[in-house]
């Protein structure tokens, strides 16, 4: 095998092809400009296609895409976070070090050092077998620099474990003997360099265009005609998220839709994947419009809040620990939420935060598990376009009169679980919306002095979810009977 027929493959435009035969040279010769070569046609390779399946199974598709030793994987592989846990941590190594050898997975492993997932003594065990098994001639520098700073990255009682296995690592890269290119190949890999590049360049004017229509999209999500030209581009280089942005803009094959987003979601979230749950992700014109946020650790949201993927979301539902977090309200004040429009379960003090904050939002509606803060949201200088207020926990009847005594700019919701509450923006019109029939949640006594606290009260709607159920006469009769006799009151579906 020689780089002559590398050179064969480019000039047809077969870069799968080069990448393969310039491994099969390099697994001789391993030699560092080749490396570096191979790297580059990695990176002029199509996407290969998004991992399909998340948690515990996710773990074991990779391990199955490492083991199908694929050339055309490497990138995607390589660009995948390591898993937390260490047995999956520990296979994921494992699986890497038997794969065939590649300067890839090597330049991949040596970031490892440097930036360790894990601190266990038997972590640098795996990492170095695996870099030894590679068998990159590169890795010896990269193992000399990380030998001063063992001490400080493992900790001085697994010190010594570390530095023998750094030892035997370096004896068996030091043993390994490699063949010399030749002449012949040499004047190759000169020529190879240039025509990479060029490659490189031309990749990357592509990639410009569509980071511009993207761009464009993200600039304003609801031009359809950017959209299309968009979904153009993706299509013609045979992007599947252009087919979703298509047949959403048209409305057609939901089916197909579905199928789109669950093969491709999550790589389509990018760095959002990372702390939101894709089950709960939805996606219009080929877009995330709305995400439900939960995170694992504050570090882990922090470092998302630039993201550019966020750009599209228009409603986003907090959950978990982390809901109370400052960092939730830095990213909903982050420039990159443009489109927010719907906030829900954020906890109090992030939403303190963004009520105090000085820059404007549009965001119109709000849904959080504290009321007390009602009167701070209608004097909120960074929320101008908010237009309701929803707020649960809500049992004590004086607490929702204390917020109703203020004269509020936006209508306000409260619920229980099983009753909501809103009250219109000129206070003169009640909604009661009973959630669940078997559980009404409210009180003749709470219902009048509710309506007792709204002098100005026009029109009381009793919503429920099926008016003409068996039963609803009885139940109306028991919580909001009184009311329900009043010529302003009216009986409505949920």
């Amino acid at each position: 095998m020689t780089l002559a027929q590398v050179c064969t493959c480019l000039d047809r435009g077969d870069v799968a092809g080069a990448l393969e035969h310039a491994l099969e040279v390099w697994r001789v010769h391993r030699d560092a400009k080749l490396a570096d070569l191979i790297e580059a046609l990695g990176r002029a390779l199509p996407p290969a296609a998004p991992f399909t399946k998340t948690g515990s199974a996710l773990q074991g598709e990779i391990r199955e895409r490492i083991a199908d030793d694929d050339p055309a994987d490497v990138e995607l592989l390589v660009s995948t976070p390591m898993p937390r846990g260490w047995p999956d941590l520990a296979a994921r190594l494992h699986a890497l070090a038997e794969r065939g050898a590649d300067p890839r997975i090597a330049t991949y492993l040596h970031g490892l050092i440097t930036a360790p997932p894990t601190r266990r003594g038997t972590f640098w065990r795996e990492l170095f077998d695996a870099i030894a098994n590679v068998g990159d001639p590169r890795s010896l520098d990269q193992l000399a620099a990380f030998a001063p700073r063992i001490r400080d990255l493992v900790g001085g009682s697994r010190e010594s474990a570390v530095k023998n296995r750094l030892a035997e690592a370096t004896t068996r890269l030091r043993a390994r003997k490699t063949v010399p290119l030749g002449a012949a190949d040499k004047k190759s890999l000169a020529k190879l360099a240039a025509k990479v590049s060029e490659l490189g360049r031309a990749a990357r004017a592509g990639a410009a265009d569509g980071d511009a229509l993207l761009a464009a999209v993200r600039a304003d999500p609801h031009d359809e005609r950017a959209l299309a030209v968009y979904a153009d581009w993706l299509q013609e280089r045979g992007d599947p998220r252009g087919e979703l942005v298509a047949l959403q803009l048209a409305n057609r094959e939901p089916a197909r839709q579905r199928a789109l987003i669950a093969k491709h979601g999550k790589s389509w979230l990018g760095a959002v994947g990372t702390v939101t749950t894709q089950k709960y992700t939805r996606f219009e014109r080929g877009l995330p419009v709305a995400v439900t946020v939960n995170p694992r650790n504050e570090p882990t949201l922090a470092a998302t809040i630039k993201a550019p993927e966020w750009a599209t979301i228009e409603e986003m539902s907090f959950t978990g620990m982390f809901a109370d977090s400052l960092v939730c309200a830095d990213l909903v004040c982050s420039p990159t939420m443009r489109a927010l429009r719907d906030l829900r379960g954020i906890g109090l003090a992030p939403m303190k935060r963004i009520a105090r904050t000085k820059a404007k939002h549009a965001i119109t509606h709000v849904t959080m598990r504290s009321h007390i803060i009602a009167s701070e949201l209608a004097r909120a200088p960074g929320l101008p376009a908010l237009e309701r207020v929803t707020t649960s926990g809500c049992a004590d009847v004086s607490e929702i009169l204390a917020v109703l005594a203020i004269a509020l700019p936006y209508e306000l919701g409260f619920t229980d679980g099983e009753t909501r509450y809103v009250v219109s923006r000129a206070r003169d019109a009640l909604r009661i919306e009973l959630l669940d029939l078997a559980k009404p949640g409210i009180s003749l006594r709470d219902l009048a002095t509710i309506v007792g606290a709204l002098p100005k009260l026009r029109s009381v709607a009793v919503a429920v979810p099926d008016p003409e159920a068996a039963g609803v006469d009885k139940i109306l009769a028991r919580t909001v009977g009184a009311i329900r006799r009043d010529p302003r009151c009216e009986v409505v579906r949920l």
